[in-house]
C-alpha cells in the first residue's frame, strides 16, 4: 500500500497517530480509544469492580483474565480489523495495555 504520511504543523510525520481538530493536533488516549472501541471501557469497568486482590496475583490475573480480551481489542492482533486504523497500532496497544494494568493495580490490597 502505498500511503503519503501526512505532517503536522511542525513538519513531523504525524504515523496516523494524530488526529487535526480545527488545525490542532489531538493525541491519542486511553479516553479516545474507549470512543473508537467501546468494549475497552467496558473492559476497565469490569476490572475496577473486581474484589480487590493481593499483589502476587495480579499479574497471574492480568495474563489469565484481561491481556487476551484487551489483545483482541488493540494492536496489530485484534480481531475486528475494521474501524479506526489507530486501532492497530503498537501505541494504542501500549496505551490500553498501561491504562487497563492501572486499573487492576488499584484493585490491590
Amino acid at each position: 500500500m502505498n500511503r503519503k504520511l501526512q505532517r503536522t504543523r511542525t513538519g513531523q510525520p504525524s504515523l496516523g497517530l494524530w488526529e487535526q481538530n480545527k488545525g490542532e493536533p489531538m493525541q491519542l488516549t486511553f479516553e479516545v480509544l474507549c470512543g473508537l472501541e467501546p468494549q475497552l471501557k467496558k473492559l476497565q469497568d469490569e476490572i475496577s469492580n473486581r474484589p480487590r486482590t493481593e499483589w502476587d496475583d495480579v499479574m497471574h490475573i492480568w495474563a489469565e483474565e484481561y491481556k487476551g480480551r484487551m489483545t483482541a481489542l488493540v494492536g496489530y492482533r485484534r480481531k475486528n480489523k475494521d474501524g479506526d486504523h489507530r486501532l492497530g497500532t503498537s501505541k494504542a496497544y501500549d496505551i490500553a495495555y498501561f491504562a487497563l494494568l492501572d486499573t487492576l493495580n488499584d484493585r490491590l490490597l
